[in-house]
C-alpha cells in the first residue's frame, strides 16, 4: 500500500479527517448551544410589584406578564392574593421576608403554588392559608429543581412548605 507524505496510508488518512470533522462538528454544536443560553439570558426581564410607580400593582399580575427567565421583584409592603407560578425559569424576589407579607386572598388556597419547574422563590413571608387540609403557605407541585429560600411561611393550615409530586429541590433558611 502506498502511504502518503504523513506516513499514513488511504484509510487512516479518511479516518483523521472523518475524525477532525467530528471534532469540528461538536465544537460548533456546542458553542451555537452557549449563544443560545447567552442570548436567552440577555432578552430576561425584571417586572416590579408595589402599590404605585412599578410596572404591577399584584403579584399574579406580574407573573401573568412574565416569560421564562425573567424575574418578579416583589418591593415591601403586604399583598392578598393567591399566586399561581405556572412559567418555568421565573424567579420571584421579594424585598425581604421581614418586609413583604403575601396573605392568601382565599384561605382555601395555597398562598403561593409552583407548577413548573426551575422557578425560585425568596424574601416573602407566606400566611393565611389556613381553611383546609392540604394547603400552604408554598407549595411546590409535580416539579422538580425549584429553589425555595429565605422565607417565612406561617400561620397557614398544616403546612409551611409542602412538596406534593415534587423531586430536586432545595429549601434553605425558610
Amino acid at each position: 500500500m502506498r502511504k502518503g507524505k504523513n506516513g499514513l496510508g488511504k484509510k487512516e488518512n479518511t479516518a483523521v479527517a472523518a475524525s477532525a470533522m467530528g471534532f469540528f462538528f461538536a465544537f460548533t454544536l456546542a458553542l451555537c448551544a452557549v449563544a443560545a443560553v447567552v442570548v436567552g439570558t440577555a432578552n430576561a426581564a425584571t417586572y416590579t410589584v408595589c402599590a404605585t410607580g412599578c410596572d404591577y400593582a399584584t403579584i399574579q399580575s406580574a407573573v401573568n406578564a412574565a416569560t421564562s427567565g425573567d424575574t418578579v421583584f416583589v418591593y415591601n409592603g403586604s399583598y392578598n392574593e393567591n399566586v399561581n407560578v405556572g412559567t418555568a425559569h421565573l424567579t420571584l424576589e421579594g424585598e425581604g421576608k421581614d418586609k413583604v407579607t403575601v396573605t392568601a386572598a382565599s384561605s382555601s388556597d395555597d398562598v403561593f403554588e409552583v407548577t413548573a419547574d426551575w422557578v425560585n422563590i425568596s424574601g416573602f413571608t407566606a400566611t393565611g392559608a389556613t381553611s383546609g387540609d392540604w394547603i400552604a403557605g408554598i407549595t411546590l407541585n409535580g416539579v422538580q429543581h425549584c429553589k425555595i429560600s429565605e422565607n417565612n411561611c406561617s400561620k397557614n393550615s398544616l403546612f409551611g412548605i409542602y412538596l406534593q409530586d415534587s423531586s430536586n429541590n432545595e429549601l434553605t433558611n425558610n
